[in-house]
């Protein structure tokens, strides 16, 4: 009888839990949200879109998008200290800079998802002690005595290695169409691994490396979105590590009896003057990962954007064009990096307003308040 009773009594009783259980969390999440951080919490007074639902509503859609103008919108609309969501401030004023970017403000949790190999690297250190440790390892490889040691191995592949796969390209009646954009890429990553993976795959000659290697990238992309979507995927590694971790490894070990000069190398060599500590193996390689991503597509981005400005705007490129052939005639001669910064004026102008103009890198970098605030 009693079981009899249970079956008949639990199911109509296990509906109403769960209607009950899906009104509280929408519910609470509609408190969270909306009620408190918009009408109760210390922030209700600051400027903002008045239609808190279409607000949220407006911000997740532009999030999954992949829309960060909306950012610069709502500054110009409502000034440089805005309301953005929950407890998030959005600040845009050069002079709060000096304030909140300081070790004072520490990083938020949204950096770790920059993670790789389940480790945190230069840029994603949120810990001021660690980052400061791994921040004395790692810059002496960005030195003038290191930069000026690859600079010819960045001309040779970057520079010489693509005006020569373009001019051979023409020559054999290929094709006399190219896709820069592409290129750019494919270029950048040749001259990076070669200078932190010890290893350049030439993907800009070689199409088949190309679409192997920038795929894996591309994935890297989507998975940092997920990451930031989705804070559990953060336990996926990113498919560049498959791809790129044992080859840093084998590198490694092949400058035992063979050293090199390179950033790799530097990376290897580098060690605390006071404590004797230097990077391990797997810190060298999540470092040289994170500079191929960071760096491949920011150049990449940079110098097309710059081509397709100067394209659209006749009158800069003969500008552009006019001084690089006064400075440097001599096609077979190679640039010197100082030389062409200290004569090239309209063109670090082209690039820093093509930067200005297309940031590489848009979006925020938050920051956490300490409990209390600060003066």
């Amino acid at each position: 009888m009693i079981s009899s009773f249970l079956i008949s009594y639990l199911p109509s009783n296990y509906f109403q839990i769960i209607g009950i259980a899906i009104v509280g969390i929408i519910g609470y999440l509609f408190y969270s949200v909306i009620i408190y951080p918009f009408y109760l919490g210390p922030l209700k007074n600051l400027p903002r879109p008045s239609n808190p639902v279409k607000y949220i509503y407006f911000l997740y859609t532009q999030k999954l998008k992949g829309d960060c103008e909306h950012v610069l919108q709502l500054s110009l609309n409502y000034g440089p200290v805005v309301h953005y969501f929950g407890n998030v401030v959005l600040l845009n004023n050069l002079e709060y800079r000096k304030y909140w970017q300081t070790y004072k403000f520490k990083k938020s949790s949204f950096y770790t998802s920059f993670d790789v190999g389940g480790m945190p690297t230069l840029f994603s250190a949120i810990e001021k002690d660690y980052h400061s440790k791994v921040k004395k390892l790692v810059l002496p490889a960005f030195s003038v005595k290191t930069l000026a040691n690859v600079e010819k191995t960045v001309y040779d592949i970057g520079s010489q290695g693509l005006v020569n796969y373009i001019q051979s390209t023409i020559k054999s009646g290929q094709t006399d169409i190219f896709d820069l954009f592409h290129l750019f890429h494919c270029s950048t990553f040749d001259v990076i691994t070669q200078l932190v993976f010890g290893t350049n795959f030439n993907t800009t000659s070689n199409e088949d490396e190309a679409d192997f290697y920038l795929n894996g990238l591309t994935g890297v992309q989507k998975a940092m979105f997920l990451r930031i979507m989705i804070p559990l995927y953060k336990l996926i590694s990113f498919p560049m590590e498959k791809l790129f971790k044992n080859i840093v490894f084998d590198n490694i070990k092949l400058r035992e009896n063979n050293p090199s000069s390179d950033i790799l190398q530097s990376l290897i060599d580098s060690q605390d003057s006071e404590t004797g500590e230097k990077l391990t193996n797997d810190q060298i390689a999540v470092e040289c990962m994170t500079l191929l991503f960071a760096g491949m597509d920011t150049t990449a981005n940079t110098l097309t954007w710059t081509i397709y400005e100067l394209l659209r705007n006749p009158d800069v490129y003969e500008l552009v064009e006019k001084e690089i052939l006064e400075e440097f005639p001599n096609f077979n001669e190679p640039i010197p990096v100082e030389k062409a910064k200290s004569s090239l004026k309209y063109l670090e102008a082209a690039l820093l307003e093509s930067m200005r103009i297309y940031p590489v890198a848009p979006g925020g970098l938050p920051r956490v308040v300490p409990e209390g605030g600060k003066k």
